[in-house]
């Protein structure tokens, strides 16, 4: 027994070494999986927001393989190449979560980099991934950095945003599919993925190999992202509860909102309670007196309106933020027409 035991100790000693040189060369040799050069934000305390880790270059990707891009983080903690301490009345604001961040696309791609180009206006990117009281707590950040804001763009993700808001906060993180497997695995998971690269190059090939995702998926190892879609009910008094505290969001300031749709409008069971949701939500929004851009029926526009989401996030493609872009100018546009008649 005593020899049994003394073999076994021996045993997980060289699987421990050999794992740990093996974690150590892939961080060297592949640095695309090192989980210590990937985003990340910091909670907030004391009424602050949760913020990207101040004066970072980082990478973003994805195991499955939909991207792979490059994330600035400057000092102010917004994934933004502007000093947010020289912002003024006449510049726009973009405020949302990891949709308007631009998880996933470069930051060139982006629906705020792309308005710019298209108005002329300087346009400044504080989104960080949360809901409206963190949107909230980023533009006081802002202002309390010297940006004097009176513009506004607001991305409302239809996934995330809803809800009571006397609830505990949301987390910082990316707003999107939640794993369908249980917490404990889904934790064991989280831990990995921010800490072995052993663990991120071996799930990414699981990905990319049709027979082993099939089997991973099988077994419930990774989430079906048509099965990941946050679950959906319709429910008046959460609409209620949301356009009141969206209010109290925008009254201070002259604001446009973005309307980015859940997938559940296309997938999952819930597809008819998400449509009333949506509809209910985007018609309450109307006494507020904000221009109001909805992406569902330009997504609906091509047929296909899934192809506008990465295929293994739930995230918009660059091709989704060209065409976000696009409707905000526009609505823009129209605005300041009527202002001047």
């Amino acid at each position: 027994m005593r020899k049994a035991i003394l073999n076994l100790l021996l045993l997980v000693a060289v699987f421990a070494a050999g794992a740990a040189a093996m974690e150590i060369g892939i961080r060297l040799l592949f640095p695309i999986y090192d989980p210590s050069g990937q985003v990340r934000f910091k909670a907030g305390a004391d009424g602050r927001p949760a913020l990207g880790e101040p004066g970072t270059s980082v990478r973003q990707t994805k195991l499955a393989g939909d991207y792979d891009v490059a994330v600035t983080i400057n000092a102010y903690g917004f994934r933004d190449r502007r000093d947010i301490a020289t912002g003024t009345e006449s510049d726009l604001y973009v405020v949302g979560d990891s949709f308007s961040f631009g998880w996933g696309v470069e930051a060139a791609d982006r629906y705020s980099n792309q308005l710019e180009e298209l108005t002329g206006t300087r346009t400044f990117n504080i989104s960080i991934p949360g809901n409206f009281d963190q949107y909230g707590k980023l533009l006081r950040h802002a202002r309390d950095r010297g940006a004097e804001i009176r513009h506004i763009v607001v991305g409302i993700c239809m996934e995330n945003d809803l809800g009571f808001y006397d609830a505990a906060p949301a987390q910082p993180g990316p707003s999107g599919p939640a794993p369908a497997h249980g917490s404990y695995l889904r934790t064991i998971k989280e831990f990995l993925t921010q800490h072995s690269a052993l663990y991120k190059l071996i799930a990414s090939q699981v990905h990319r190999n049709p027979a082993l995702r099939a089997a991973a998926l099988k077994l419930g190892l990774i989430a079906d992202i048509e099965k990941s879609v946050p679950g959906h009910s319709f429910d008046p008094s959460v609409i209620s509860a949301s356009v009141t505290r969206l209010w109290e969001l925008i009254a201070p300031y002259n604001a446009t909102l973005l309307i980015i749709p859940s997938r559940a409008l296309w997938i999952g069971d819930g597809q008819q309670a998400a449509a009333r949701s949506h509809d209910a939500f985007v018609k309450a929004l109307a006494p507020l007196g904000a221009p109001i851009i909805d992406m569902r029926p330009v997504f609906e526009a091509s047929g296909n309106p899934l192809q506008y989401h990465f295929k293994n996030d739930g995230h918009w493609t660059a091709e989704a933020h060209a065409l976000a872009a696009r409707e905000i100018h526009k609505i823009l546009n129209e605005t300041q027409e009527k202002a001047s008649q």
